[in-house]
């Protein structure tokens, strides 16, 4: 949109002392619309156009804020590949007869994860679908605490936290490789 103001100072022609502003305002109208200030006007103008250039300020702030959590937010490829890598590394014989039926439909959900909130949702199902067997003694100490941090779970941080607990109190023989927990660290590490 083109704004244009011109101020012009004209001398009435009825008294020596009288003046008159005239303002000229182009929206892309035929013609323009003129508007003669009154006392109270001039400060309306220069209210306005401070507005405007604060607007315009309030609207690039706006830009840059979206612009930096944008950068710094965890894409929903990195969550689904968290809880992909999890399930890949561990022994489809640590996990219970129930999550291996559902198995397919979980990890179709877990590729699709794109919030921490699904992703902390998926790990805590499982999480449930693993054997007793398949967590060391540590486990029992903080089960409950981790499932109810994986109900409130809303942010990246958060997220990783889950998982990383996850990991660390799972049995070595519960992984497919001896590699694998290192993998899984770097690929918790990765989360932004």
């Amino acid at each position: 949109m083109y704004l244009s103001v011109i101020l012009s100072h004209k001398k009435s022609v009825h008294s020596k002392k009288a003046k008159y502003y005239s303002l000229n305002y182009y929206f892309f109208l035929p013609c323009p619309l003129k508007l003669i200030p009154t006392r109270g006007m001039k400060k309306t103008i220069i209210l306005g156009i401070f507005l405007a250039f604060a607007n315009t300020v309030q609207a690039q702030i706006n830009l840059k804020s979206i612009e930096s959590k944008a950068a710094s937010t965890t894409t929903g490829k990195e969550i689904s590949n968290l809880l992909t890598s999890v399930e890949s590394n561990i022994k489809p014989a640590a996990e219970t007869t129930e999550f291996s039926t559902k198995k397919t439909s979980w990890l179709d959900s877990a590729k699709k994860a794109v919030t921490s909130e699904q992703g902390a949702a998926l790990l805590s199902q499982l999480a449930g679908g693993l054997k007793s067997t398949s967590f060391g003694s540590g486990w029992a100490a903080i089960k409950d605490k981790w499932f109810a941090s994986a109900k409130t779970t809303d942010s990246t941080s958060g997220l990783k936290t889950l998982a990383s607990q996850l990991v660390s109190n799972l049995n070595t023989s519960t992984f497919t490789s001896p590699n694998s927990k290192t993998t899984l660290d770097g690929v918790i590490g990765a989360i932004k």
